[in-house]
């Protein structure tokens, strides 16, 4: 099947043991043969797997699925799961694994260690909402189904959970099967997408005006070095000029930073509202009143009268003959209490969103 020409490609990660019927379910979601299916034997090689990507409306879905995954591999998982997130969550939107179905054969009523600790555990600290789909739901008795809810609500009380059967069937004792879960499985994987966009999107920012921190830091010194000298007079012009210059670095790469972050934000929205429409047919919106986060508290285009509040014990009396290298230590010991200061304000903001998103961005300290 060729790839259609959209620009909206969707990376959906489709994990679980092998059997448990991940092709099945994705033929269902998608409405067409998109993978194979087998009866009783793995369908795909050992490891995760990039399938061709195919048509959805108005979309292009490239699925990754997993075939191995069993106790006695389950280290090799864990390496696995941890090099895809890290390396994919590096990158621009397009690559990120957009959604991730986990698949538990609800018959079984059962969730083993490994599978929790090597696989789901990794994602989720990796700021990832999991999809779990209790596949084959409509052979399972209620027990079974209550068995495996109870066992997720203890260790995942809030990733979503719901109960699909993919095929319709006739069973050797008389008993049929219909399809059902479909249309709230794409709903739950378009709330959680949001999250996942949403987290990822702050995670990027987080590293973005970090390292835009440091680069103010080493510039403002560099900036100390070229103004002044051993012989330099530290009058009150010297100062302001001083100041202006450190100011003007902080206000234009941190300014930068939010903007960027305000851009991402802009791009994941699109994104997500075609990706929204064309699995529910609804347009959800994607902002709210909380993702107005493109400035830290007290910082805006012009910082100078922030930062010369928190720089302005700083300054020896002026015109005072001081040696150039006590000066600057005071200084830098001022930037890092700034330094200090807007980190705190920023990650008071970032846990704020979070709280109000329920997102669990832990990673944030």
């Amino acid at each position: 099947m060729n790839a259609p020409p959209f620009d909206s490609n969707v990376n959906l990660l489709v994990l679980g043991k092998t059997g448990v019927g991940k092709s099945s379910l994705l033929n269902y979601l998608f409405g067409e043969a998109v993978a194979p299916t087998g009866a009783g034997r793995p369908v795909t090689g050992q490891g995760l797997f990039r399938c061709r990507p195919f048509a959805y409306r108005n979309l292009s879905i490239t699925v990754y699925d997993s075939w191995g995954l069993e106790p006695d591999k389950a280290e090799q998982w864990e390496r696995l799961i941890q090099q895809e997130l890290d390396s994919r969550d590096d990158q621009s939107i397009a690559d990120w694994f957009h959604a991730i179905v986990y698949c538990i054969d609800a018959k079984r009523s059962r969730l083993e260690d490994f599978e929790r600790t090597c696989v789901i555990d990794r994602i989720i600290d990796a700021g990832n909402k999991v999809n779990f789909a209790l596949t084959r739901a409509g052979l399972a008795s209620r027990a079974n189904l209550d068995g495996i809810r109870q066992i997720l609500a203890s260790h995942y009380p809030r990733q979503e959970c719901c109960e699909v059967e993919s095929l319709h069937a006739r069973l050797l004792g008389g008993k049929t099967t219909t399809p059902f879960g479909r249309e709230v499985l794409l709903d739950q994987i378009c709330k959680n997408l949001r999250k996942n966009m949403l987290f990822k999107a702050i995670r990027h920012f987080e590293k973005d005006f970090l390292a835009s921190l440091r680069e103010c830091r080493q510039a403002s010194l560099q900036c100390y070095e070229e103004e002044t000298s051993v012989l330099t007079i530290f009058s009150e012009s010297v100062l302001d000029r001083l100041m202006w210059h450190i100011s003007a670095i902080y206000s234009a790469k941190l300014s930068r930073a939010s903007e960027t972050f305000a851009r991402h934000i802009e791009e994941c929205a699109l994104f997500y509202d075609r990706i929204a429409n064309a699995f529910t047919g609804e347009k959800i919106n994607f902002w709210k009143k909380t993702l107005q986060f493109t400035s830290i508290d007290g910082w805006n285009n012009d910082a100078n009268d922030y930062f010369s509040s928190i720089m302005a014990t700083v300054m020896f009396p002026p015109g005072f003959f001081v040696r150039k290298d006590i000066y600057r230590d005071k200084i830098e010991k001022y930037l890092d209490d700034c330094t200090a200061e807007i980190r705190r304000q920023l990650y008071r903001q970032i846990s704020e969103l979070c709280y109000a998103e329920e997102l669990d961005l832990h990673c944030a300290t």
